[in-house]
């Protein structure tokens, strides 16, 4: 069950590593994260099956900050050990945000008229003006959305069948192949899991 779980860590690793360019790889980071990612998961298994055996997370507050500190632990590894260049959807809502940061507006860009479009650079925007204009924040602003979800997702759960199938099921979201979307600022993954 540890292999299996360090081969996930790897395989996400590997994921990852295919979306970052040429050009900003660097190979002992990488290798750095897939075997980060394994320990983690071996040790969320260890620590999943000797509390399940001895009752450990009989407190929920207990089971909620687990959530929250592996959430959080794992992506901001992540944020800080690869960096991504904004482009394309990133690079517009980055822009947005900056501008609505500033007071500007739009920025004098043409931009779609989708909703979307002005909701979520608007929230960064209000983040950018209290931090600062730069991409690592509205990748923090990211990993809180994650680490929310992933509570909700146990108390969904929890409220469907018990507090093991919500705690399995947040565990399971946290570390599926979404996690590599913790790197960019996609308006509709932050729709689609909050």
């Amino acid at each position: 069950m540890y292999l299996l779980s360090f081969n996930c860590g790897i395989y996400f690793g590997f994921r990852l590593s295919t979306i970052v360019s040429e050009s900003s790889r660097n190979k002992v980071l990488v290798v750095l994260f897939l075997v980060t990612a394994g320990v983690v998961g071996c040790g969320a298994l260890w620590f999943v099956k000797k509390a399940l055996n001895l009752h450990i997370l009989n407190n929920e507050g207990l089971r909620v900050l687990f959530i929250v500190l592996m959430s959080l632990i794992t992506r901001l590894v992540l944020i800080n050990i690869v960096d991504i260049t904004p482009n394309s959807d990133f690079e517009l809502y980055h822009t947005l945000a900056q501008a609505f940061s500033k007071g500007e507006g739009a920025g004098g860009k043409y931009v779609a008229l989708f909703p979307h479009t002005f909701g979520y650079p608007f929230i960064l925007g209000m983040v950018y003006r209290v931090f600062s204009p730069d991409k690592y924040f509205a990748l923090l602003l990211n990993i809180l959305f994650e680490a929310v979800t992933g509570i909700l997702i146990y108390f969904l759960g929890k409220m469907i069948s018990n507090w093991k199938v919500g705690f399995f099921a947040a565990i399971i979201w946290l570390y599926g192949p979404l996690m590599c979307f913790t790197l960019q600022l996609f308006v509709q993954s932050r729709y689609t899991h909050c």
